[in-house]
């Protein structure tokens, strides 16, 4: 019954953390039997994104390109999420494949984060409030990172029912608070966009126009 509990408060915890980046979308149909967890950001196409695709090459609508560019290719992939939302069913390979997952996905995260933190701020733009955008959004994919390899790391068995249940309590509201916190970064996000005139991020047009031929 623990076990059962666990997995399912594990996959719980980790797709919220996972719906907040990427949407909500049910990926999980899992209708495609061949799965490869060694996804890259590397092998996925070049996006353009929207503010590009629709003209406005300002210093600022690039800086926020490149920010969307590269959340975009550090998304956990359809695969990865039907993995994530898999139930155990107390087979051992599924553990093994879900925990391999979660890696790589924390491994994206981590990356993003120190992409983040590297980009230059655009010239020209006064005030704080760009670096402390770069910097909340780089912490939050370094935190989410860090959550999600929390639930992997190897610990000593809690030995009652209820010091699991106070574990995984205190992980679901580490997730809760990401959450939470995510839901702040977008409003913040939206307000910049909205006064310094820059579209907001579009993944799908961003993946059409990316896989489209050159012209």
């Amino acid at each position: 019954m623990s076990r059962k509990f666990t997995a399912g408060k594990l996959a719980i915890s980790l797709m919220t953390i996972i719906s907040s980046v990427a949407g909500t979308a049910a990926y999980a149909d899992n209708k495609n039997d061949v799965f490869n967890t060694n996804t890259t950001p590397s092998s996925m196409p070049m996006p353009i994104s929207g503010n590009a695709a629709l003209g406005n090459n300002s210093p600022i609508a690039r800086w926020f390109d490149g920010i969307d560019i590269a959340v975009f290719q550090h998304q956990p992939d359809p695969t990865e999420k039907a993995l994530l939302s898999q139930p155990f069913n107390k087979d051992a390979k599924r553990v093994i494949v879900w925990t391999n997952t979660t890696a790589n996905v924390a491994r994206k995260y981590r990356d993003l984060a120190r992409i983040l933190r590297t980009m230059p701020i655009p010239p020209g733009t006064a005030g704080q409030a760009l670096p402390a955008y770069r910097k909340l959004t780089a912490d939050w994919y370094n935190d989410s990172a860090e959550l999600m390899e929390d639930w992997i790391r190897p610990r000593t068995p809690a030995s009652t029912q209820e010091e699991l249940q106070a574990q995984l309590d205190e992980m679901h509201q580490r997730s809760e608070a990401q959450t939470s916190m995510k839901k702040e970064l977008e409003v913040m996000d939206k307000k910049l966009r909205d006064q310094l005139g820059v579209r907001l991020r579009d993944d799908a047009l961003m993946q059409y126009v990316g896989k489209r031929p050159t012209q």
